[in-house]
């Protein structure tokens, strides 16, 4: 495999587990921090020519392209449930505010009518 072709997916791999440990660990501000340096390393890394290649440098790359996908899709997974929790929470949030509101009205209204 052409060095500089296997360095740079190899570099993809080590930041895609790294991600992968985070999004495990729920490390989501650091997660948020290092995704964006990820993408941009994903996306030039697949503009790259790889026709160079021998069949086993194609073999390894198709390996290593397979686990990020994996990886990938395990990432994708708990930003789901992450992005679940949140909703919950906001919905809670929004609901409290309304509660507060509607308790604030009527102990203004009930103020008012004792004046």
């Amino acid at each position: 495999m052409n060095k500089t072709t296997s360095a740079c997916f190899q570099d993809v791999y080590k930041e895609n587990l790294s991600l992968l440990e985070m999004a495990r660990e729920e490390r989501w501000d650091e997660f948020a921090e290092q995704a964006e340096r990820y993408v941009i390393m994903i996306h030039d890394v697949f503009g790259m020519e790889i026709d160079e290649l021998d069949s086993e440098g194609k073999r390894s790359l198709l390996k290593i392209m397979q686990d990020i996908q994996d990886n990938e899709k395990e990432m994708t997974d708990k930003l789901k449930q992450r992005l679940s929790f949140l909703r919950e929470n906001m919905s809670r949030l929004h609901h409290g505010n309304k509660c507060s509101q509607l308790y604030s009205n009527q102990f203004i209204s009930v103020k008012q009518n004792y004046r």
